[in-house]
């Protein structure tokens, strides 16, 4: 599943896509941790895979992120 958005931060709440992600995971949708990004990587990036997919699901891609 690949969700691409240019979406800001509301008010200090998790992001839409974030929120969207965490609603999947928890309503059965997917098990499998769902990358959010944009066509750089960077910092931001990875902490919204975290917030999104928890830390265990994120584990692989931030792995991945610290090899960069």
């Amino acid at each position: 599943m690949i969700i691409r958005t240019h979406l800001k931060e509301l008010k200090g709440k998790l992001m839409l896509h974030e929120k969207i992600v965490q609603d999947s995971q928890l309503n059965g949708l997917t098990q499998k941790p769902v990358i959010i990004h944009e066509l750089e990587y960077y910092d931001e990036v990875v902490q919204q895979n975290v917030q999104a997919n928890g830390v265990e699901r994120g584990k692989e891609f931030v792995n991945w992120m610290d090899t960069l």
